[in-house]
């Protein structure tokens, strides 16, 4: 939809933020999930790029550029904090200040729940700060916090593709548990597939739902469908 805008006007700002701010959700995701750290630094140069396009465009510096530059900073390893610090105070009052506190929790991930229970204190209606808590929740298998925290957040905004991708792997993490305790894993995967089709219905090209859905389906024995998913994702 951004690059139909763009066709017609290529110095669209706000078309060209918001595509920058698509790359930078990817970038993040990719490195948080999967360490693909070489991918998340191209993703952010490319956001830069974008973003330097949309200040062209209307002259105003964009919150989004500051937080491109903090997850940048993560990404390559550089110290976030005295940055964190002089953007909460440069973007306070912001909508979207509380970002940065997300930036900080990038940094160093075993801050995360720290950093990310902030931002939902000064912001509780913000669905990513309960989707980057869950996050954390994740990487340290606790499957039930992750649940409760993914759950807060759709509520806020049902429409989160990677939310629901994220329900979907947990999903399927905690049938793989109940399957190695001889435990019925089937509902387990029945709303992994649930999770991961809904995310693809608001992000079709959602490369990590279409997996999850593919290992789920495999599964439960639906091989077509897996088939299907498998191909759709190459």
């Amino acid at each position: 939809a951004y690059d139909a805008g763009l066709a017609l006007d290529p110095r669209h700002g706000l078309c060209l933020v918001y595509k920058a701010r698509l790359h930078m959700d990817r970038a993040l995701t990719r490195y948080l999930e999967k360490g693909e750290g070489h991918e998340a630094v191209l993703l952010l140069k490319e956001t830069a790029t974008l973003l330097r396009q949309g200040l062209l465009a209307d002259g105003v510096a964009p919150i989004e550029a500051d937080l491109a530059r903090g997850f940048l900073l993560c990404v390559l390893g550089e110290a976030v904090d005295e940055f964190v610090e002089r953007m909460l105070e440069k973007w306070k009052g912001h909508d979207f200040c509380e970002e940065f506190l997300l930036v900080r929790g990038f940094a160093s991930t075993g801050r995360m729940i720290e950093c990310a229970s902030e931002a939902i204190r000064r912001r509780p209606s913000w669905a990513d700060a309960w989707m980057w808590r869950a996050a954390a929740w994740v990487m340290l298998r606790e499957w039930p916090r992750a649940l409760e925290d993914l759950r807060r957040g759709l509520e806020i905004n049902p429409r989160h593709a990677s939310g629901l991708g994220c329900v979907a792997y947990v999903r399927l993490e905690i049938a793989t548990d109940r399957t190695r305790e001889g435990k019925d894993a089937v509902p387990e995967l029945r709303e992994a597939v649930r999770a991961a089709s809904l995310a693809l219905e608001w992000d079709p090209a959602n490369y990590d739902a279409l997996l999850n859905r593919a290992v789920a389906r495999h599964d439960l024995r639906d091989f077509s469908g897996a088939l299907e998913d498998c191909e759709r994702a190459i």
